[in-house]
């Protein structure tokens, strides 16, 4: 008997579960794994389910609607899971402090349709001296500040027009996954070819994670960080 009425509320859940259009595996509640570019999940912060509420006329941002109470996700493994019936159109809004500066709070928001995981990237001061003078060879056109990591694409930071002498520059890269790289690359002309000339490195070793690189390019001697 007990059997029986067990089968029969197990069909009446399968069949309310394809009444509004879903499997029972797929009628969990929405949920967000929330990592930072370390691989961790974040120390502080939380998540806002929204909706929006169309345009503001021209090129103005969407408006938001907020659904529900404040989420917040395991401080072991990122997951948050939503606590009520999510609408359709719904966007996770993720609100965390920079984990290198706790003045800038970083906000991200993805469909909850389309993603289940968020990767919040992390800005990375940086300090390089260089010494420049190459006189051997093509001649130098200009050299670039590049970044990357294994998530992030190489992008261009900044260009120096100055080609010989000592050059200071202070910034910052975004990395959205770790180790991240600051490279340096000359630029010549007659014939055109870029090459790197100085690399640098940088694990997440927490609030003091920066870059200080001291390099040169000369025509006898090269120094690598």
């Amino acid at each position: 008997m007990k059997q029986r009425l067990g089968l029969r509320a197990a069909g009446i859940f399968v069949l309310a579960c394809l009444s509004i259009g879903c499997l029972p595996e797929d009628c969990a509640p929405p949920s967000l794994v929330v990592l930072d570019a370390f691989g961790e999940p974040p120390t502080e912060g939380f998540v806002l389910l929204t909706q929006s509420t169309g345009t503001s006329g021209g090129n103005l941002p969407l408006t938001w609607e907020v659904l529900g109470d404040t989420l917040h996700w395991d401080p072991v493994t990122g997951h948050v899971t939503a606590t009520q019936a999510i609408p359709p159109n719904a966007w996770w809004s993720v609100h965390s402090p920079d984990p290198l500066d706790r003045d800038v709070w970083r906000n991200t928001r993805t469909e909850v349709e389309t993603q289940d995981t968020v990767i919040l990237a992390i800005k990375v001061p940086f300090h390089v001296t260089a010494r420049l003078h190459r006189g051997v060879g093509a001649t130098v056109s200009h050299y670039t500040l590049e970044s990357s990591s294994l998530k992030d694409a190489p992008a261009v930071l900044e260009t120096w027009d100055v080609t010989t002498g000592a050059v200071v520059s202070d910034g910052h890269l975004v990395a959205n996954s770790f180790p991240a790289t600051l490279k340096l690359l000359r630029h010549t002309s007659s014939p055109t070819s870029t090459r790197p000339v100085a690399t640098t490195e940088v694990d997440f070793i927490g609030s003091t994670t920066a870059i200080h690189a001291h390099w040169s390019d000369l025509d006898f001697h090269k120094e690598l960080p």
